[in-house]
């Protein structure tokens, strides 16, 4: 009769039951490396009166913000959706004021746009010259702007006449000497970006990657574990020659049986990596890179804002005094049209002088409302980079003209050293080659030490357990070209990009070139400007008398009033674009 299985099925399931057990306290106790490479202290330890616990400091992902009026992220969703571009205003000839952008970068400046320095390897977090381990940047950090240098005073901006009172003005806020600072506005656009939070978000997952590339070289704990079903049970066939041992007796076949029909198996297995070819190093070392990458891309993006933010703040200072000159130039014209009527009453003058004077009148009133309206847009442009409404009232306060800012040598060498375009190139070419390091480890041979418990449940065995030790080699020396192609790949990319740092560089260089140059230009221009305007206002006051005694005609009068107004239109224009240069000189050197 056949011997009870039953025993040794219940031992099975002890056996089940102990191998997921030994599993599960290996992983809560096992020691592991966070993505730093810093070891850290298992969940548990066990041993002792109670379990100590220990848990790593929590990621904080910040909520979605929701801007002054909202009373849900739908409400912002609406509103930004019916956002659109407006197109800044400009002065003309003759001192109209109609739609001109002001200073708008050239064709050579297109390094100022976020490049893209995503590369085939794991994307990684980025950093600046502290290297790849540099925290990463919150989402609401908002980096304070150097200061311009200044070698001499500044020169405070020109001022235009006070509008007259009658004349409707487009805020109160346009008559105001305090209010928002530039780096407060810098604080507000870069706190309430999306474009910056977003990339705060790629680089915590580059993070992540280089967590993972150093996993790689870590031991690996694994299980598997199976209930079979087989159609019948699996035995040995025996034939035993009885008839050789003793004639007369028949030859006999023993079935021995080896397997039962319903068994249950398990394996925990322990590998550790001892030689890999340089692929874990290689691989850490890939992503490192390419978060440092992302890292200098959101510098990128940073310093853009920044600069697009001074734009529209100056825009904002200047069409408010564009529209002070065209105000100050409607009052002098509808004096003017007084006086002509007055001289027509007593007969001095014809009718055609004071029709004239009436459509000099309009044409003036004409250019304060195309003012206003500039006023409005550029306030709107300024409110949508900090993600307020856009007809909220912006209160700014002016600024002087900063001092010239040094050396061109010394410039341009701090570009080099800065910019953190060439940082992303830089970074983006060493990811390549660490990557082609990683293509040419899959050729070399792979070294791991094994260690394992197996069960089998089986009531033929004597034994149903078992641990095994080994050490394994996997070598692939020929792949069919795969492994050499794609380390071949990798490495002309990494040359391509070289050849773009090159070209990167000697674009910065003429870029630090440039707005050395304008800087200096607009300083000229200033000083020539508030020339013209003083000779500009003597001519008005003398023609004007002159006007009054008979002595001049109406069209002098007229046009030595348009050509004040295009002296002070220029006068502004020339101010604001001294304090842009330095700003923009600041942004093609990397400090902004």
């Amino acid at each position: 009769m056949r011997k009870s299985n039953l025993p040794k099925r219940k031992e099975s399931k002890r056996a089940v039951w102990l191998s997921g057990a030994l599993f599960l306290s290996f992983f809560l106790t096992s020691p592991a490396v966070n993505a730093d490479g810093i070891q850290i202290r298992p969940l548990f330890r066990l041993g002792g009166d109670t379990a100590q616990t220990e848990q790593s400091p929590p990621i904080i992902v910040p909520k979605p913000m929701t801007l002054p009026g909202e009373k849900s992220r739908s409400d912002r969703t609406e509103r930004v959706a019916s956002l659109t571009p407006p197109a800044p205003p400009v002065v003309t000839t003759g001192g109209s004021l109609l739609s001109a952008p002001p200073a708008e970068l050239s064709d050579d400046d297109n390094l100022f746009v976020t490049q893209n320095v995503s590369t085939e390897a794991d994307a990684e977090p980025i950093t600046t010259d502290a290297g790849p381990n540099a925290e990463p940047v919150s989402p609401s950090a908002a980096e304070k702007a150097a200061e311009p240098s200044a070698e001499t005073a500044g020169t405070a901006v020109a001022e235009p006449a006070a509008a007259g009172a009658d004349s409707e003005k487009p805020g109160s806020s346009l008559y105001t000497t305090g209010g928002e600072t530039l780096e407060e506005a810098w604080n507000a656009a870069l706190t309430a970006s999306r474009s910056l939070s977003a990339q705060d978000y790629q680089r915590l997952g580059a993070e992540a990657n280089v967590g993972a590339a150093r996993g790689v070289g870590l031991p690996k704990l694994s299980n598997v574990t199976g209930v079979h079903s087989i159609s019948k049970e699996l035995a040995i066939e025996t034939d035993v020659p009885l008839s050789q041992i003793m004639p007369g007796l028949p030859d006999m076949t023993l079935n021995t049986p080896v397997t039962d029909k319903d068994f249950a198996t398990t394996t925990t297995a322990l590998t550790v990596p001892i030689y890999m070819g340089g692929r874990v190093l290689n691989m850490i070392e890939a992503a490192e890179a390419a978060s440092c990458a992302l890292g200098a891309g959101r510098q990128i993006s940073e310093q853009d804002l920044k600069y697009e933010v001074a734009q529209t703040y100056f825009l904002v200072l200047r069409v408010r005094h564009l529209y002070e000159v065209a105000a100050e130039a409607e009052k002098t014209i509808a004096e003017h049209e007084k006086d002509a009527q007055r001289l027509l009453d007593n007969g001095i003058v014809t009718k055609n002088v004071i029709l004239a004077a009436q459509v000099a009148h309009a044409n003036a009133k004409q250019d304060l409302i195309k003012a206003e309206n500039a006023v409005r847009i550029s306030q709107a442009a300024y409110n949508r980079l900090l993600w307020r409404p856009l007809d909220t009232e912006v209160n700014i306060a002016d600024v002087d003209i900063p001092g010239l800012s040094g050396d061109l040598e010394a410039l341009t060498s701090q570009a080099v050293r800065h910019r953190p375009e060439l940082a992303a190139l830089s970074h983006k070419s060493r990811a390549l080659a660490a990557k082609s390091r990683v293509y040419r480890a899959d050729r070399l041979p792979q070294v791991a030490a094994i260690g394992s418990y197996d069960y089998i449940e089986n009531s033929h065995l004597n034994e149903n357990s078992l641990f095994t030790g080994s050490l394994g080699v996997a070598w692939t020396p020929f792949d069919g070209g795969v492994s050499r192609n794609r380390q071949t790949a990798a490495e002309y990319e990494a040359m391509s990009v070289t050849r773009e740092y090159e070209e990167a560089e000697s674009k910065i260089r003429l870029q630090v070139y440039r707005c050395w140059q304008e800087e200096q230009e607009t300083r000229d221009r200033v000083a020539t400007a508030e020339k013209a305007v003083a000779s500009a206002e003597e001519n008005l006051r003398v023609v004007n008398r002159g006007f009054k005694e008979g002595l001049t005609n109406h069209t002098e009068v007229l046009d030595a009033q348009t050509m004040l107004t295009l002296a002070r239109s220029n006068l502004a224009n020339a101010s604001y674009d001294a304090v842009l240069a330095t700003y923009h000189l600041q942004r093609a050197t990397g400090q902004l």
